[in-house]
């Protein structure tokens, strides 16, 4: 596997390498192994512009039905912050539907020092450190609300609704 790894990443560089591996991990009989292995190439490969042949594909993994797929390409889409991916992160994180897990990872993505975060998304992540949630969970929340600003009414909604619920460890 780690050869064929390093093969994928030197390929990557190229258009018929990225058209191999856009192919690959968008194929539904490819085990989520294999598409995950293939997410973490590009994760490698890329810079500071995701290629235009991995654009719908990163965009469909955001979308899989396995997590595992799901969640690399949400880690790709948050740590490298392309702009070709941020309508379909903000469709997941304004999924009302959505698992609680997508949707702060979501937020993270599109949530940098000083951005302004209100609405559903801050409601979520106010909602996500009350000591029920899962620890993961509630440490997202607190990171994004760490980085994000918050206008004064949804301080005081913060300090009067939630903040006496949430977990004093987060």
């Amino acid at each position: 596997v780690a050869m064929a790894s390093e093969v994928l990443s030197a390929y990557a560089g190229t258009g018929d390498g990225q058209a191999y591996i856009a192919r690959g991990v968008t194929d539904a009989q490819n085990s989520a192994a294999v598409r995950v292995l293939l997410l973490d190439i590009i994760d490698r490969a890329t810079g500071a512009k995701l290629p235009d042949a991995w654009r719908d594909p990163m965009v469909k993994c955001l979308d899989d039905t396995d997590k595992t797929v799901r969640w690399r390409a949400l880690e790709i889409a948050a740590t490298h912050r392309y702009p070709e991916l941020s309508d379909a992160v903000a469709r997941i994180a304004d999924n009302a539907q959505g698992e609680r897990k997508d949707r702060l990872s979501a937020i993270s993505a599109l949530t940098t020092k000083g951005d302004p975060l209100g609405g559903d998304r801050l409601t979520l992540a106010l909602l996500s450190l009350q000591p029920t949630v899962e620890p993961g969970a509630r440490q997202a929340a607190a990171a994004v609300l760490g980085r994000a600003q918050i206008d004064v009414a949804g301080k005081t909604n913060f300090a009067h609704e939630f903040l006496p619920k949430a977990d004093v460890l987060v």
